[in-house]
């Protein structure tokens, strides 16, 4: 009988103690979490750089011109290479630094490549019109 108490005894409490049931009644409701500062700033950031996603984004489907869509696709590779690099800050890692090296060389290459296009256009362009 006494190692039947003896077990009893041992089996932990399931209410949480009241500083734990204090504390639950200062999170965020949504996340779980409290609300602090970086909290917020990320909050912000990402509200900023979803609606320049987005603009840049339009930019490129009504763009009337092939230099416009160019600018634009700029645009969205820089915002890319900016939450990239705000993830890495906010994580303290260096992981995603490859990636935005391949994705700045990219945009570098695709910058040339319509610069080139429409060089050879507006050449071409003048030739005509000098006929």
């Amino acid at each position: 009988m006494g190692e039947a108490h003896r077990a009893r005894r041992r089996i932990p409490r399931t209410a949480a103690p009241r500083h734990e049931r204090r504390a639950a009644l200062h999170r965020a409701p949504i996340g779980g979490g409290p609300v602090t500062v970086n909290s917020v700033l990320i909050a912000a950031i990402a509200v900023v750089f979803a609606a320049a996603a987005l603009l840049a984004i339009i930019r490129m489907i009504k763009g009337p011109s092939i230099l416009d869509r160019a600018i634009a696709s700029d645009v969205l590779l820089s915002e890319v290479l900016c939450i990239l690099g705000a993830e890495a800050v906010i994580n303290k890692h260096m992981y995603t630094l490859p990636i935005m090296l391949m994705i700045s060389a990219t945009g570098i290459l695709g910058t040339v490549a319509v610069a080139r296009f429409v060089a050879r256009r507006d050449r071409a362009k003048l030739r005509e019109d000098e006929r």
